[in-house]
């Protein structure tokens, strides 16, 4: 079995070319799950941040996402995802029940 790439720009660049409404279901998830705007957030293989961008457009605060991909982290701080955090798969760099809501989307096809 072939090993993912977790630092592969040319699968960055296919996630930059996905229209806007590919993570809108995903987004209309999150929303509905969480009782108010200051709601905790979790993404769980947030990548570059996209779905953590629509939902601070969208007025949520306390919004955080880890990923296994030092690449994908760089981007998303980059584009104003301040609580963006290598993840190791193992350990999450937050406390026991933090989060409102956690959610993962297209991840455990990796």
């Amino acid at each position: 079995m072939k090993k993912f790439n977790y630092e592969n720009t040319n699968y960055l660049k296919k996630l930059d070319a996905l229209p806007d409404t590919f993570y809108s279901k995903y987004v209309h998830f999150l929303e509905r799950y969480s009782k108010k705007r200051k709601s905790k957030i979790l993404d769980v293989g947030c990548g570059t941040g996209s779905v953590l961008s629509k939902l601070g457009k969208m007025g949520f605060l306390d919004l955080s996402g880890v990923d296994v991909s030092k690449t994908f982290i760089t981007r998303a701080k980059a584009s104003g995802i301040r609580k963006s955090y290598v993840y190791d798969g193992l350990n999450l760099p937050f406390k026991d029940n933090y989060f409102d809501v956690i959610g993962s989307f297209n991840v455990l096809e990796h």
